[in-house]
């Protein structure tokens, strides 16, 4: 048993891992064609990358930094929507948004999964 569980984990990790080296091209593109190596626009950017880029943004902007501590939520709001249809699509951007709206307490940045 502990075996086939050590095969299984292992298989999710290469699947996450893949993903993760597939991704990293894209990880600078944006939304409106201006990004990076390639300046793919729109919906020529893979679809995990555009969901990760949201998610990145507010991770990045959610967390403590060398530099600087965690954005305030209605600060990391605010630059969100400024980057909806500019850095990330719209709809994408739409419902982080509203995941936003619905963590009230702030808790989305303490998030944290452990495999």
């Amino acid at each position: 048993m502990k075996t086939r569980l050590r095969e299984q984990r292992q298989y999710i990790f290469t699947i996450i891992f893949t993903l993760i080296a597939l991704d990293a091209k894209y990880h600078h593109e944006r939304y409106d064609g201006r990004g990076y190596p390639n300046r793919l626009l729109g919906n020529d950017i893979p679809e995990i990358r555009r969901i990760i880029g949201v998610a990145d943004a507010y991770d990045a902007m959610a967390s403590n930094r060398s530099c600087r501590k965690a954005l305030p939520q209605d600060i990391i709001r605010s630059e969100i929507r400024k980057g909806r249809g500019i850095q990330f699509e719209p709809e994408i951007a739409d419902i982080m948004l509203s995941i936003i709206d619905e963590d009230k307490d702030y808790s989305l940045k303490q998030y944290i999964i452990c495999w």
